[in-house]
């Protein structure tokens, strides 16, 4: 598999739909305003100046990966890459002012709708000092854009910013890398967050459980297994791409370090430019499992259509753990759910001897 910059389809989603003739309206429709959400958004964010020069503003979550619906949050933060200015909260009260009438502000924990520093994106990896709002927002940044995007025309913070994350997990491999003679592997640091955040996503569902007492259960237990699950599993396929299916750059770079650390962090920047859903698809493709990624990208379309329809949504929202086990708007997503789960184990263990082999030595153990 080749990273999105070097691709020659440039649309993972449509290709497939091409080759297989199938279609995901619900797919397309939240792209679609999501995109356009995103646009109104910039406009107004720029036309007000509110963006200082050292920042950019950074939207998460559905708004950010095309699976907008009227009922998504709008997560976002403002990203600093510069000195600690007093005015910086002054921007962010007139952003949440500014983005009121747009839809839902961000949940009510904290992560976003405030100021992140990029130092301590950076240099706060792992360790006491790795709290779990900073891990969340750096994973986002770096998968969920597979997930994160900032204004158009800002001064290019965020992709600063990501190439500074990057360096960070590769240089850390170092020691790794050395002893194989700088041989293309699956960037073992960088993989080991992606996984510890995707087990960290899953305990703190238990926690917010007991914490809100049940409240918001269902749908949360609903996006932790398919839109949380997606992300993780977009940077899994990004960490064994770089071993399985490494693009002609990083070939050529392979032997010395700074060729080859330059390469592989263009490489995984390339996946930091697009919905997760794309590089999952991408992945399937160049194992031949055009079928099993049509079966995945069904499930999801299903399962954006169920949050895009606002009743319904509703519902989850509002569903109790004792009245999901016999509500049938639950028990359909719980299928739906299911479905897309057999689909990742049929992917990953049952589609090529390699892949299988890769997934057990990096992702298992």
């Amino acid at each position: 598999m080749q990273p999105p910059s070097e691709t020659a389809t440039g649309d993972p989603l449509r290709a497939l739909s091409e080759r297989t003739g199938r279609s995901w309206p619900h797919v397309e429709e939240c792209a679609s305003a999501a995109k356009r959400r995103r646009g109104e958004i910039a406009e107004q964010l720029t036309t007000q100046k509110l963006i200082p020069a050292d920042c950019a503003w950074v939207t998460y979550g559905s708004l950010a990966r095309d699976e907008y619906t009227q009922g998504s949050d709008i997560d976002w933060t403002l990203l600093v890459d510069g000195a600690a200015d007093p005015q910086h909260l002054n921007t962010v009260q007139a952003i949440s002012t500014t983005l009121g009438q747009f839809g839902k502000a961000p949940g009510r924990t904290g992560v976003f709708g405030g100021l992140v520093s990029s130092h301590d994106l950076i240099h706060r990896i792992g360790g006491d000092a790795d709290t779990n709002q900073n891990t969340t927002r750096r994973m986002l940044l770096l998968l969920e854009l597979l997930e994160s995007r900032e204004v158009p025309g800002s001064s290019g913070v965020r992709e600063r910013v990501l190439r500074n994350i990057l360096r960070r997990y590769l240089e850390e491999d170092h020691g790794y890398h050395e002893i194989h003679g700088y041989e293309i592997r699956v960037p073992r640091f960088l993989l080991n967050d992606i996984v510890r955040f995707w087990r960290t996503m899953a305990v703190d569902f238990a926690a917010k459980r007991r914490e809100r007492a049940g409240e918001g259960w269902a749908i949360r237990n609903v996006k932790l297994r398919l839109s949380r699950k997606l992300i993780f599993v977009a940077g899994l396929a990004m960490c064994l791409t770089c071993e399985l299916r490494p693009p002609p750059s990083l070939l050529a770079a392979s032997g010395t370090s700074k060729d080859f650390y330059d390469a592989l962090q263009e490489v995984l920047l390339a996946f930091a430019n697009r919905p997760p859903l794309d590089t999952l698809v991408e992945f399937a493709s160049h194992f031949g499992a055009d079928a099993v990624a049509s079966e995945l990208v069904d499930q999801y379309d299903l399962f954006l259509g169920m949050l895009a329809d606002s009743e319904t949504r509703r519902n989850l929202e509002q569903m109790t753990l004792e009245q999901a086990v016999t509500d049938p708007t639950f028990n359909r997503a719980r299928e739906i759910g299911t479905r897309f789960q057999g689909a990742l184990t049929k992917l990953f263990f049952a589609t090529d001897e390699e892949l299988t082999r890769a997934t057990q030595r990096y992702g298992v153990f």
